[in-house]
């Protein structure tokens, strides 16, 4: 394998289609697949020409001057880039940011359809990220371009029918952008370089790298970048073929708006269609964290909607439901039994602390048991449970509390006691909290030992927190054993 000499063999020499040969680091063949199975496809005497860096290995469809770019991204990236943040995965990295500045408009097509070619899949996203920010100007804070500009800057004709624009306008009219560049910007602001520049020849490229590209847009832009006819019909086939992120989507009294922050959306009771937007949502997209907040009956209605929230797939559903909206508000669902596995499936955190729930013990134990055996992907959840229903469930677990003395029938229960909640450690990796103002809160751990993100158990002193940390902050009570 050629990856077993790379040691031995710092330096390739790639010949350009143009006719320039150029040295590239060995590294290059690891980054794309298409130069290693073409060296590894050679006869062992010209593959140990090129290897040894006798005779260069000749570079179909890539000129010099995009060759270059090339292997100048590949070279900084050799052992990966130091400077990439791992939490942000739709950011561009400072470095590759720096150097598509560098490129001209041509050149920034040439390189992605190198890197598609070459198969270097992390450049050919970075170009495409690159042509995804040219739908916004590119700012200290978020500055949306107009249709009209979206146009200018790509070079677009306007060819959708009045019928079309009509329909678009209509579907996006619940996304507020709420700045707009006036070319008074301050100096972060790049409005002024982009205009009087060449247009960006997005059109020139084939389908699927556009697709890629609207692929890089937050919902609410690619849903405004639907300018002509083409980028509506490639906007058309990735909402039927894949799906969308959006990181927050708030459910609140009042009108909808999109935030500041990328994917970020804020959906309110009283606008037109929340039906409709809910359910385009659940169909077509996956959300990092739901949060539903009604503190006003008055101000929007959650009447039929709660079954449509429950079915957007989310990672995280938090539900912040006032007293008066619980006893006089219509929202017309209680947690049960029955809907209490259609709302935890595929979901890791769910937050109820106000939802009324009609819930049982052996409900309660049978989630229990699933989330202790792993058999669900739910790390934590948060309800406001009465003191009897907390009682019978630690009953079915095997744990009774009666004349001031803890009693369990596993010998692997701990029990700790602290001003605001009792803490239950069962078995390795679940802890029960049971928090005086009545919220019961169940938790399993991560693999690595640490408590969920977020957990009710806080220790200011530590990164993470952990079951561990909890039987060795405090003493544990007295707990009888009882095999019988």
């Amino acid at each position: 394998m050629i990856s077993a000499l790379l040691p031995t063999m710092p330096r390739l020499t790639l010949l350009s289609s143009d006719g320039e040969s150029l040295s590239a680091h060995s590294s290059i063949t690891t980054l794309s697949p298409t130069i290693n199975r073409q060296i590894e496809a050679l006869p062992i005497n010209e593959k140990d020409s090129i290897l040894s860096n006798k005779s260069p290995l000749p570079i179909a469809k890539v000129v010099s001057r995009t060759l270059k770019y090339v292997i100048e991204w590949c070279t900084h990236h050799k052992n990966g880039d130091p400077n990439e943040d791992p939490n942000d995965v739709d950011a561009i990295p400072e470095w590759d940011r720096q150097l598509v500045k560098k490129m001209e408009n041509s050149d920034i097509v040439n390189v992605i359809l190198a890197a598609k070619h070459l198969e270097i899949n992390e450049l050919f996203l970075v170009g495409c990220k690159a042509v995804a920010k040219m739908f916004e100007y590119e700012t200290s804070h978020n500055v949306n371009k107009r249709t009209s500009e979206i146009r200018e800057t790509f070079g677009i004709v306007n060819d959708l029918s009045p019928e079309e624009e009509t329909k678009i306008k209509e579907e996006t009219e619940w996304i507020k952008f709420n700045r707009f560049c006036e070319h008074c910007c301050d100096n972060d602001c790049d409005c002024r370089e982009h205009f009087g520049t060449a247009p960006f020849p997005l059109m020139t490229l084939t389908d699927d790298v556009i697709a890629v590209i609207l692929q890089q847009l937050t919902t609410a832009l690619r849903l405004r970048g639907r300018v002509n006819k083409r980028l509506k019909e490639s906007t058309f086939q990735i909402e039927s073929g894949t799906t969308f992120r959006i990181k927050e989507l708030s459910i609140v009294p009042g009108e909808s708006d999109w935030d500041d922050e990328p994917d970020s959306l804020t959906i309110g009771l009283a606008s037109d269609n929340v039906e409709g937007i809910l359910r385009k949502i659940a169909q077509n997209s996956t959300v990092d964290n739901v949060t539903v907040t009604a503190q006003d009956a008055s101000q929007g209605s959650l009447s039929g909607l709660i079954p449509l929230i429950i079915s957007i797939p989310s990672r995280e559903l938090t539900m912040q439901i006032s007293q008066f909206v619980r006893d006089f508000g219509p929202t017309l669902w209680e947690l049960s039994d029955d809907s209490l596995y259609e709302l935890v499936s595929g979901r890791e955190f769910i937050n109820l602390p106000d939802v009324p729930t009609d819930l049982t013990d052996t409900g309660l134990y049978r989630l229990f048991n699933d989330m202790e055996c792993a058999q669900i992907s739910l790390r934590r959840i948060i309800l406001n449970a009465s003191h009897p229903l907390v009682q019978k469930l630690l009953r079915l677990i095997g744990i009774t509390f009666t004349h001031e003395t803890w009693t369990s029938t596993r010998e692997d229960v701990k029990i700790f006691s602290a001003y605001f909640a009792r803490y239950l450690v069962i078995g390795p990796s679940m802890l029960i909290t049971i928090q005086k103002d009545g919220d019961l809160i169940v938790e399993r751990q991560n693999e690595d030992g640490s408590l969920p993100a977020g957990s009710c158990f806080r220790r200011p002193a530590v990164q993470e927190n952990s079951i561990q940390g909890i039987v060795s902050d405090f003493t544990a009570l007295t707990v009888a054993y009882n095999n019988s």
